[in-house]
C-alpha cells in the first residue's frame, strides 16, 4: 500500500512493482478516508497475497517515538493511513493489557467509566473519550482480523523510527498474529542520487552508495541491522 499524493512514494512504489510484476501489487491509500474505508482498502491490498510468505508493506503516513529525559521510550505511533486518518498509538496497542498486577487495563477503565456514568454524573464527561477508545480499538482489531483471514504472514511498517520501540511492535505482532518489521531511523524517499530518474528508499544518514542508499533502493525496501523484525508470541 502506498500513500497517494506523495510524488516520491508513488514513483518508488511503481518502481517496486515493475521489478517483479508477477509477485507484487500496489494499492493506493488516499487522504481523508473514513475508518471503514481504510479497513476495506487494507482488505483489498491483502487480497492480492498468495503463497507461504505473504507480505503487506504499509508505505503510508508517519511513525514516531517519544522519549523521556532518561531516553526511555514512553510514546510511539504508526499511521495506517495518510493524514492521521488512522493512527495506532502505544496506548491503543496495549489497550487490553494490565500495566500492573493491581491496575486496570485501559479497556477495563473505559468500561468502568461507561458503567458508572449511568448513576454517577461525575463520570459522564469521560464517556465520549471512553467510547472513542473502544471504537479505535475495534478498528484496530478489524485490521488484525483482515490480515489473518487473508493469510498475511508479514507486515512491514515502511515508515520512520518505530523500530526503536520493540515492545510496541511486539504487541501489534501479538495482536495481529503476524510478523512485523519496522525501522529505527527515518525512512527517506529521494531522487537526488539518481538525478531525478529514479526514487530510492533508504534510511537517514545512509550516504550515497552505502547501506540501503544504492541502486537496490530503487526497487527494494530497506534491510539490514536498522530493520527490526519481531514475530508473534
Amino acid at each position: 500500500m502506498f500513500e497517494q499524493g506523495d510524488r516520491n512514494i508513488e514513483r518508488w512504489s511503481n518502481q517496486f512493482v515493475r521489478a517483479s510484476p508477477s509477485t507484487r501489487r500496489r494499492v493506493a491509500m488516499a487522504a481523508h478516508l473514513t475508518h471503514a474505508q481504510i479497513v476495506r482498502i487494507i482488505d483489498n491490498a491483502a487480497s492480492y497475497a498468495n503463497g507461504n510468505n505473504n507480505r503487506l508493506i504499509m508505505t503510508v503516513g508517519h511513525g514516531g517515538i517519544h522519549r523521556a529525559a532518561n531516553h526511555t521510550v514512553i510514546g510511539s505511533l504508526v499511521d495506517l493511513a495518510p493524514h492521521r486518518a488512522f493512527r495506532v498509538q502505544r496506548h491503543l496497542a496495549f489497550y487490553n493489557i494490565q500495566p500492573g498486577t493491581y491496575d486496570l487495563s485501559e479497556h477495563d477503565a473505559d468500561q468502568n467509566v461507561i458503567r458508572r456514568a449511568v448513576t454517577e454524573p461525575r463520570y459522564r464527561p469521560w464517556v465520549r473519550h471512553a467510547r472513542q477508545n473502544q471504537s479505535m480499538r475495534n478498528i484496530y482489531d478489524q485490521i488484525g482480523d483482515v490480515l489473518q483471514r487473508r493469510n498475511i504472514h508479514h507486515v512491514v511498517f515502511h515508515t520512520c523510527n518505530i523500530g526503536n520501540d520493540t515492545a510496541f511492535i511486539q504487541q501489534i505482532s501479538n495482536d495481529w498474529h503476524t510478523t512485523i518489521t519496522a525501522y529505527t531511523r527515518r525512512v527517506i524517499f529521494n531522487d537526488v542520487e539518481d538525478n531525478g530518474n529514479y526514487v530510492r528508499t533508504y534510511l537517514e544518514f545512509e550516504q550515497n552508495g552505502s547501506g540501503n542508499n544504492t541502486e537496490r533502493g530503487r526497487t527494494e525496501i530497506p534491510a539490514g541491522p536498522l530493520a527490526v523484525t519481531v514475530q508473534p508470541m
